[in-house]
């Protein structure tokens, strides 16, 4: 949308949301031969588009520090943080028949290749009677394959909450996107023990082996699970400070006042010019 305001003579800023440069230079890790030229060569052009486009805005804002960190300009980019409802992203007391949660956008790359990332390779190390539910819209071919008698894939879920309350762990090995999780935010406001990669936490900045835990070999994904599964009352406080985690760090109005601040500011100067 930046291309059909840039010239328009008002105070403007600029809503990054995510450093889609960063996205798709992680995204070369994981693609084949020929796919790797060409999101090499898009995440160059990204980056230079986020650079240059910068200057045609008074304001600029973006979801985190890293993504922040990535685009390399000389103006200053205010990061406003995903906000979430901590009521109604709010534990739930009910039976718990899976061992393993993912959800998302199962359509979407990241997801998939964390989908791919459990089921393939963390999964194996555990025992098989071990419950993997993959809960969210759009799963694609290769996601709705590993549909078993111990893996579910839902699909749409119309209150995303359920999945989450019905599960004990949630696994999100995702190294490759950028941006904010929101789907880590939500587990960890329901309580749920969350075990995820540096690169996720890289936008939260929980605490590992506090709020969170951080794992980036299947073999120590699996270590965790096991760890957790076999007693789950000693790990019950990293529950316990992941949602006092994301009260005290993620609230809508700690977010909203950095949002109406800068369009006020903006305004302003832009008067004062």
């Amino acid at each position: 949308m930046a291309e059909y305001t840039k010239d328009l003579p008002y105070p403007k800023i600029l809503d990054y949301m995510d450093a889609f440069s960063l996205n798709y230079s992680r995204r070369v890790k994981h693609e084949s031969f020929l796919k790797k030229a060409f999101f090499k060569m898009e995440s160059k052009r990204l980056q230079r588009y986020e650079v240059n486009i910068a200057g045609s805005f008074d304001k600029l804002t973006i979801i985190s520090e890293q993504d922040s960190k990535s685009i390399i300009t000389s103006k200053d980019i205010t990061v406003i943080s995903n906000g979430l409802n901590a009521e109604y992203f709010k534990p739930r007391t009910q039976d718990k028949p899976y061992d393993l949660l993912f959800v998302g956008n199962m359509g979407y790359h990241p997801n998939i290749l964390a989908a791919k990332f459990i089921v393939n390779k963390i999964k194996p190390l555990l025992a098989t009677e071990t419950k993997l539910q993959i809960a969210g819209a759009r799963p694609s071919g290769a996601v709705r394959a590993f549909a078993s008698e111990h893996v579910e894939i839902t699909g749409w879920v119309d209150d995303i909450r359920t999945a989450y309350a019905s599960a004990k762990i949630f696994v999100a090995p995702i190294f490759s996107g950028a941006g904010q999780q929101n789907k880590i935010l939500e587990a960890m406001s329901m309580g749920l023990i969350c075990i995820t990669t540096p690169t996720v936490n890289e936008a939260i900045g929980a605490e590992n082996k506090k709020e969170l835990f951080i794992a980036t070999k299947p073999e120590e994904f699996a270590k965790l699970i096991k760890e957790i599964l076999a007693d789950p009352e000693a790990f019950k406080i990293i529950g316990l400070n992941a949602r006092k985690f994301v009260k005290e760090h993620f609230s809508w109005a700690i977010e909203n006042k950095k949002l109406n601040d800068v369009i006020i500011n903006c305004r302003k100067e832009k008067e004062n010019a």
